[in-house]
């Protein structure tokens, strides 16, 4: 059976009367029992028929002017579903793990870094571990602090730094947390040093690495413009990662004329970022953004593998070998 869902159209006009400037659109607002949930259907310049329309205008009453107009606006901090957990989420380095895996989750109305882990072997071998399980939480919960346990993204407070961060040589991933510096939601990455023959942890001396580049740096971070972002998930065109590192990202509304400006991007990717088979050795993370053009895109991990070249050393062949004569003369099938 067919379902037929009512759509009501307002039609929306701007314009100041005596500056000769005008501005028209036409929204058609969605029954909520439709087959999406998008608020607003369409939208389109005002020259275009619409039946049984509304018409809201702007209005002067001197020495006042009333106009009609989008707005970036805020849910009530308690329905909103914007934070992010700030807690440290950290491998079991008294039993010798070490990250293996991470991603982005949501439980409730918090977006939270989980991780998994393995145990770290000799040479290098990782066994295979689990996903740590979540410190869940609500931001109403008591003992809960706003800036100590989570962030929550407001107007001011909605930037998302993207980072590339590697251990230093001979220390490997053990533990990953978001922070805030100044405006931003911050990246971090623990790092502790190993002994590659034994396979041991020194957790003793663990340290934490980030990249705390702020606005008032003398080169401070650069901005990565979303152009008329559109729902990532409509695009056909794949979208490859378009970020680089000490750059940040902003959260703000889809594009007015795609989306009515009704969806947040970008999008928070939520699948897991780890070696497709096994565990791998791990030594970095990082924050990225996946998008094109016309697309608010994804914000998502990032690992980094660690290299093993620094511990193979193959010694030359003697220089005997590349001067003696070959033992036997070769033959030929002529």
């Amino acid at each position: 059976m067919s379902h037929v869902y009512e759509i009501s159209c307002v039609h929306v006009d701007s314009w100041w009367r005596w500056l000769f400037w005008h501005c028209s659109y036409c929204m058609c607002l969605c029954d909520e029992s439709g087959p999406t949930s998008d608020r607003y259907f369409s939208l389109w310049d005002a020259t275009s028929d619409v039946k049984n329309n509304k018409l809201v205008d702007s209005w002067w009453r001197l020495p006042y002017h009333c106009s009609y107009c989008f707005c970036l606006c805020e849910d009530d901090a308690y329905i909103a579903e914007r934070s992010f957990s700030l807690r440290e989420v950290l491998a079991a380095h008294e039993q010798n793990k070490v990250v293996t895996g991470i991603r982005l989750v949501k439980y409730g109305r918090v977006f939270h870094l989980q991780i998994s882990e393995g145990t770290l072997g000799e040479r290098g071998a990782v066994t295979p571990g689990g996903w740590v399980p979540v410190q869940k939480f609500d931001v109403n919960d008591a003992g809960v602090r706003e800036g100590q346990d989570y962030h929550t993204l407001s107007y001011e407070r909605r930037a998302l730094d993207l980072d590339e961060l590697d251990s230093p040589r001979g220390q490997i991933l053990t533990g990953v947390r978001f922070s805030v510096i100044g405006a931003h939601l911050h990246f971090e990455i623990r790092s502790t040093p190993f002994n590659y023959t034994t396979g041991r942890l020194a957790p003793e001396r663990n340290q934490w690495i980030s990249n705390d580049n702020t606005d008032g740096s003398d080169a401070p971070r650069s901005r990565l413009e979303l152009y008329k972002p559109d729902v990532p998930t409509r695009g056909p065109q794949p979208l490859q990662v378009d970020s680089k590192h000490d750059q940040y990202v902003e959260f703000t509304n889809s594009d007015f004329e795609k989306d009515a400006a009704q969806s947040t991007v970008p999008f928070v990717d939520i699948q897991p970022v780890e070696p497709m088979q096994g565990a791998a050795l791990i030594s970095g993370a990082g924050m990225i953004h996946r998008g094109a053009r016309g697309s608010g895109g994804f914000v998502s991990p990032k690992l980094f593998t660690y290299d093993h070249s620094r511990h193979v050393h193959a010694d030359p062949p003697p220089a005997s070998l590349q001067t003696a004569e070959p033992d036997s003369m070769p033959m030929s099938n002529f």
